[in-house]
């Protein structure tokens, strides 16, 4: 059989095949998140969730919260030590969290390192206001510790 016919032949397969390759049946694994809890600190009535998501040499911590006032705007915080022990130093700053018209709030952040919490412990907190110009958005309003893993 010569080149041309054998070209012909392999198009009239292709074209009867509909000539669209199949689509992958393995989709790509899912990251397992490790969950934390959020709690209400100082009557704030503010509580909520988040998940830190462990990726090769880094990781993403999500904080969800409920009780918000409408619109507002929280600075949050990676702090060492626990929520019992009171937050120590802010180890790492978090994307503010900002609060819909319901009050109910989400903030993503990526930090670019490996998830490692020291033996002393992490905390998140979540404070009351948008910075640290007023004395009244220092408070935290929303904290919870994160585990080692």
């Amino acid at each position: 059989m010569s080149w041309r016919a054998l070209g012909l032949a392999f198009m009239l397969l292709v074209a009867a095949c509909g000539g669209q390759g199949s689509e992958a049946t393995n989709p790509t694994p899912s990251v397992p998140g490790m969950p934390f809890t959020l709690k209400a600190v100082n009557n704030s009535g503010v509580s909520g969730d988040g998940t830190i998501t462990k990726m090769s040499g880094k990781f993403t911590v999500t904080v969800r919260l409920r009780g918000l006032a409408a619109k507002s705007s929280h600075m949050s915080h990676i702090h060492l030590g626990s929520c019992a022990t009171g937050p120590g130093d802010v180890a790492i700053t978090l994307a503010s969290v900002i609060a819909d018209s319901k009050g109910d709030g989400k903030a993503t952040t990526t930090i670019s390192h490996p998830y490692s919490v020291p033996s002393t412990g992490w905390s998140v907190n979540v404070h009351a206001g948008p910075d640290l110009s007023k004395p009244e958005y220092v408070e935290a309003i929303a904290c919870g510790d994160l585990m080692a893993g």
